[in-house]
């Protein structure tokens, strides 16, 4: 499990790095609106509701802050469970750096690049708890929901919806590990999110 994680975090960087170099050579206009900073409210089909912020670190880069309710995690002898109990969910708080290496040949073609719509290449880290209120049966936990931290790298696109709602897409790998029964594996990382950015 280690040589596994091992090349993971090789493949993390090396990705990366890639994306990055390819991003310095593309040509930009003065015309290219920056991006932007966009508080939102997010949902995600797998990981739940949450409030974050997306901020400008460079001219093609950001980083993403978030903290909600959703799934919950559970890692275990090479099986990987998320579990989304609607009326009992887990706390998550995630971060994510995101670089976009497209916007400019969109703006070109004359498509949106509002609210930072673009194709990217991410990392992210996020933990989950267990659920908030633990669910039982004869003094045995339902779900068991354990405290868990992901990691991956993934290529998503950013695209809006109108002036104020956009969509998320991502596809990746990642590496999971559960804390309470200290096991970890790798999975592949996807989500689909809708968001609504709180104010202009």
């Amino acid at each position: 499990m280690k040589n596994l994680f091992s090349i993971f975090i090789l493949l993390t960087l090396f990705c990366l790095s890639s994306h990055f170099l390819a991003a310095q050579t593309t040509r930009e206009t003065d015309s290219l609106p920056p991006l932007k900073f966009v508080p939102k409210v997010e949902v995600g089909l797998v990981q739940g509701i949450g409030l974050g912020v997306e901020l400008p670190l460079s001219k093609k880069s950001t980083f993403e802050v978030l903290a909600g309710l959703g799934s919950g995690y559970t890692i275990f002898e090479n099986q990987f469970e998320n579990t989304w109990v609607l009326n009992n969910p887990a706390f998550f708080l995630q971060a994510k750096y995101k670089l976009y290496y497209n916007r400019q040949k969109r703006w070109d073609k004359g498509k949106s690049v509002l609210n930072n719509s673009g194709n990217y290449v991410g990392f992210r880290f996020k933990y989950a708890s267990r659920e908030l209120s633990p669910s039982t049966f004869n003094d045995v936990s339902i779900y068991q929901l354990n405290n868990v931290t992901l990691w991956d790298v993934h290529w998503g696109i950013q695209r809006p919806m109108g002036k104020r709602f956009f969509f998320n897409l991502n596809l990746g790998l990642g590496y999971g590990y559960d804390w309470d029964f200290e096991s970890g594996m790798i999975y592949p990382a996807a989500d689909v999110r809708f968001s609504y950015k709180l104010w202009k």
